[in-house]
C-alpha cells in the first residue's frame, strides 16, 4: 500500500518513513532502497526525530557511520529523550572508536531511563495518530 501511495504521488514524509521502515525489516539488505525512501522522507521533513533516527540506523548498518552520526546527532537534538537514537549514536561511536563518546551516550540513556516510564518515544505523527488512545467524541458518548 506504501508502494501504491508513493507511486500514486503522495508527499507525506511519513509514507517515506514507513517505506524504509518496511525495506529493513523486510529486506535488510536492500539499504540503497531504504536510504533513498529515507532520504525523500527527510526532504519532506526534516525535523522529525524518528525519520533522523531510522536514516542514522540505515547508515549505520551501511558502515557509513560519520553520516549516522550526524542523523543521531540532529534527531537527539530534536528529541533529547529518544533513546533509540542515544543506542544507535552508541553504537556509531564504538565504531568510529571513540569509546569517551560512546561511554556518555550510555551515561545519557541511563539518565533518561531512570526517571522515566517511557523513555523511547521514537514515534512518527503517523504513529501518534494511529497508536494513540483517545476519550470517545461527545456526539458518541451521548448515544
Amino acid at each position: 500500500m506504501l508502494d501504491l501511495a508513493i507511486a500514486l504521488g503522495t508527499r507525506e514524509a511519513d509514507a517515506y518513513y514507513y517505506e524504509a521502515l518496511a525495506i529493513t525489516e523486510m529486506t535488510p539488505n536492500n539499504l540503497e532502497e531504504a536510504l533513498k525512501a529515507i532520504f525523500q522522507a527527510l526532504a519532506l521533513n526534516p525535523e522529525d526525530a524518528a525519520i533522523r533516527a531510522l536514516a542514522g540506523k540505515v547508515l549505520l548498518d551501511q558502515g557509513d557511520y560519520k553520516a549516522a552520526v550526524e542523523q543521531l546527532l540532529t534527531a537527539v537534538q530534536l528529541q533529547p529523550t529518544l533513546v533509540r537514537a542515544h543506542y544507535l549514536l552508541r553504537t556509531a561511536y564504538r565504531n568510529l572508536g571513540e569509546s569517551d563518546k560512546a561511554a556518555e551516550e550510555l551515561n545519557q540513556i541511563e539518565r533518561i531511563t531512570q526517571g522515566n516510564s517511557e523513555p523511547d518515544q521514537v514515534t512518527s505523527s503517523m504513529e501518534r495518530l494511529l497508536f494513540t488512545v483517545r476519550a470517545p467524541a461527545a456526539s458518541a458518548a451521548a448515544e
